[in-house]
């Protein structure tokens, strides 16, 4: 499960807590287990997320430090219920009006879990995968070999193509055009190619479509598409046996959403070979 969990910094100096590594929370009223991902909303000054924390023990019954500007407490006092440390560290803190947009009430943030507000966390995975993809180490272009150019380019989508497949696994968990619903063998394939995509475009679950291997490669090469009603279409290009080798069919349709309209209408006009 993943939480959201508000410290103010008016009476809790978490980023001293979360640099020792033992922070702790009173009230585990929620089912809070270790392994949990906690997002920390800092309610002071500054209304951001920073942290995101795992949970390393429940249900305690003491605290793990006696330093009392990480919140006022004392040694052995049992008032912490459970404790987390540092998972990542956000460059670009996710702000509460973000928030807001996604899915949390404009009013307060309050304890929010993942099954509740499955959008909220769905958003702070995309802003961590930019984060880390931002943050990146670069050489510098004069010193970076082409063996070194094409490692970094690699990483780079590696990190950005698992991400992304694992998102179009959750939303489709088959093959959007023929239902071949074996894992192992489907491929993430983006509407805007990703040679043309920026990085918000790399890992937009509405630029993706989860295929089986003939369907992504003749959607790659533009021998099919889809229109506005998500109906296949198919290039002249293509033979009538190869489109029965290939299981392409006229009778073929996806699931097209209205956001994802704007991807495949850059699909037809670009990739699609009439």
């Amino acid at each position: 499960m993943k939480w959201i969990f508000i410290t103010n910094s008016k009476y809790f100096n978490f980023e001293a807590a979360i640099r020792d590594d033992e922070v702790g929370f009173k009230d585990n009223n929620y089912k809070i287990e270790p392994g949990d991902i906690v997002y920390i909303y800092e309610a002071g000054k500054e209304k951001w997320i920073r942290f995101k924390c795992v949970v390393t023990s429940a249900n305690n019954e003491r605290t793990v430090t006696d330093e009392r500007k990480y919140g006022g407490w004392g040694k052995d006092e049992p008032i912490f219920n459970f404790t987390v440390s540092l998972d990542y560290e956000f460059s670009s803190p996710i702000t509460f009006s973000q928030l807001v947009e996604h899915g949390i009430s404009p009013k307060r943030i309050s304890v929010t879990k993942s099954s509740r507000k499955p959008e909220v966390f769905e958003f702070l995975e995309e802003c961590e995968a930019l984060d880390r993809i931002r943050n990146e180490p670069q050489e510098a272009e004069e010193e970076t070999s082409v063996i070194g150019g094409e490692r970094t380019a690699t990483v780079k989508q590696r990190i950005n193509q698992t991400y992304f497949r694992d998102r179009l696994i959750k939303k489709y968990g088959k093959c959007a055009v023929c239902g071949n619903d074996e894992i192992r063998l489907l491929n993430a394939s983006h509407i805007i190619p990703w040679r043309d995509c920026d990085d918000n475009a790399k890992i937009e679950l509405n630029n993706g479509l989860l295929l089986c291997p003939a369907h992504d490669r003749c959607f790659d090469l533009g021998y099919i598409s889809f229109d506005e009603n998500g109906k296949i279409m198919v290039s002249s290009k293509l033979s009538k046996d190869n489109k029965a080798l290939l299981n392409i069919k006229s009778s073929q349709k996806i699931e097209l959403t209205e956001d994802m309209k704007p991807y495949m209408d850059y699909h037809r006009k670009n990739i699609f070979q009439k």
